[in-house]
């Protein structure tokens, strides 16, 4: 049987097995060991590329090229697809209503196209 756990993630991606303070936003997934790996590399890559783009504003090659703002939006809007889609599946039945409700699906999938 697949051992899964409650956890809780937050809007800035620490995934927690203790409920957090009720005054922050969180969702509430269900996961095995490698489905929160999964979950802990998309938003590792996520910040991975949120500093590349920090070290890019000192570059005047690359902060003045839209061919390279264009990329890094691209990558981002993947990437948070990828962790709305991964926390929408692995969620409870209140955080897919909340995902839902908040309509970031269809509007991330509408940013891919």
């Amino acid at each position: 049987m697949d051992n899964r756990a409650v956890y809780y993630v937050s809007t800035k991606g620490d995934i927690q097995p203790i409920r957090p303070d009720e005054q922050l936003h969180y969702f509430e997934i269900l996961v095995n060991d490698k489905e929160k790996y999964e979950l802990e590399h998309l938003f590792l890559r996520l910040h991975e590329q949120n500093k590349q783009e920090g070290i890019d504003i000192f570059s005047p090659s690359r902060h003045f090229n839209e061919e390279y703002g264009d990329a890094d939006r691209r990558e981002d809007n993947e990437l948070m697809f990828e962790l709305y889609r991964m926390i929408y599946l692995l969620g409870t039945a209140e955080t897919k209503k909340d995902l839902e409700d908040m309509r970031v699906l269809p509007n991330l999938y509408e940013s891919k196209r």
